[in-house]
């Protein structure tokens, strides 16, 4: 199935969700979807955090649903936040990792034991009992609007093909973004993020 086409049913059901994304072919897509650079987070050259990051957002925004969305090569660099999240698990969370199997954004290298890694069995190994997989943009349309209103932790694989629509567009500048995106949640969260107060 087609990246594209399971961000666009997320995009679809999102309300009001924060969403988290690593930066790279999720990121512009989602950025060309939604025009969105103040409810949603372009994490740059910190490959591997995502899951982090998301989890943080989480846990110091209990009333706040968010969306992580993750690539198996990021996801596979930072494997020990895989312990973490299960631990925590909280039920605001949605943890998406689009998996192609390589690392796409940097030219398609192979991820190591890609084809024989089971990222559900690695997710359920750690206490993870929420952990799907869906390879059929059919079978996700229909099941997934039911996983994202739960309130529950839930982690979520998407294989999808290798390509997709490459724009040459990204977010704002990094820091530019970072306090566009710390200023919405200070409005709409009620609470202080940095230190300067216009």
């Amino acid at each position: 199935m087609k990246r594209i086409d399971c961000l666009r049913e997320l995009h679809r059901l999102r309300q009001g969700e924060l969403v988290v994304t690593q930066m790279g072919a999720t990121a512009t897509e989602w950025l060309v979807l939604t025009e969105d650079e103040e409810e949603s987070f372009y994490l740059k050259s910190a490959m591997g955090m995502v899951s982090s990051f998301g989890l943080g957002l989480a846990l110091a925004l209990p009333d706040r649903a968010v969306w992580a969305f993750d690539g198996d090569g990021s996801f596979v660099m930072n494997l020990g936040s895989l312990l973490t999240l299960a631990e925590n698990q909280p039920p605001n969370l949605k943890h998406f990792v689009f998996s192609n199997r390589c690392y796409e954004s940097t030219g398609d290298q192979p991820i190591v034991n890609a084809a024989r890694t089971d990222y559900v069995a690695l997710a359920n190994g750690a206490g993870i009992k929420n952990a799907y997989t869906f390879d059929d943009v059919g079978a996700f349309q229909r099941e997934i609007g039911a996983i994202v209103r739960r309130d529950e932790y839930a982690m979520v694989i998407l294989e999808t093909e290798l390509g997709g629509d490459q724009y040459d567009l990204y977010p704002a500048d990094p820091i530019e973004q970072t306090y566009k995106f710390g200023r919405q949640l200070e409005r709409t969260q009620g609470i202080s993020i940095f230190k300067y107060q216009p």
